[in-house]
């Protein structure tokens, strides 16, 4: 019938779509906030963040991006939080809404704001002197941390020459969120790309 024949159409369709995915975190400064919350009894928080997407279309057609996601990933036993998911923007950072549309061969590229959970002694060292909610900037939180001698997961972090802007986190037990950036085209195809601060920005493999 024509729904089976539709069915199979869109079947088709999804099959020459092609869509390549990048995403790393943004390295330039930008406005940030932290939210505090209450956590196994103490009181934490998270920081809102910024991931750079490219979206290459290799297919033969022309797509449209119609939903996109972001979800923690790994074995974390929280994988949904308030501030997940926190817009899509220009590089520019003016948030802009769906849908994507990327004919044959053209890109797009586009920050998404998300929100990292912070390690009890990041949120401490972080909000110290500062009132929640009050917007800072994320270079301004790093340096407070890095003084401080961690990063927002509580690593440790080595200094030298007491120099933020020299801050090492080694790899070697480093602990880091991971995250999955997924979206959905107007035929039904997903893709997705795993990001996170250290290994998936390219930051110490």
């Amino acid at each position: 019938g024509i729904s089976a024949y539709y069915a199979y159409y869109l079947e088709q369709e999804k099959e020459q779509e092609h869509l390549v995915i990048t995403a790393k975190r943004v390295f330039n400064d930008y406005p940030t906030t932290i939210t505090s919350f209450s956590s196994r009894g103490s009181i934490s928080g998270s920081i809102s963040i910024f991931w750079e997407v490219l979206v290459v279309n290799n297919g033969k057609l022309p797509t449209s991006i119609v939903d996109y996601e972001v979800t923690v990933a790994g074995d974390g036993s929280t994988q949904w939080y308030r501030g997940v998911n926190g817009g899509i923007f220009s590089p520019e950072l003016v948030e802009f809404g769906l849908p994507i549309v990327l004919e044959s061969g053209h890109a797009k590229r586009f920050l998404v704001r998300s929100e990292i959970l912070l390690h009890p002694k990041a949120y401490k060292v972080a909000t110290e002197g500062t009132r929640e909610n009050k917007f800072s900037s994320i270079y301004k939180i790093i340096n407070k941390l890095y003084s401080a001698r961690t990063d927002f997961y509580g690593n440790n972090v080595l200094l030298p020459r007491n120099d933020p802007s020299h801050a090492l986190v080694l790899p070697e037990g480093r602990k880091e969120q991971v995250f999955s950036i997924n979206v959905t085209t107007a035929k039904g195809s997903k893709e997705s790309q795993f990001v996170s601060w250290y290994a998936y920005s390219g930051i110490g493999k």
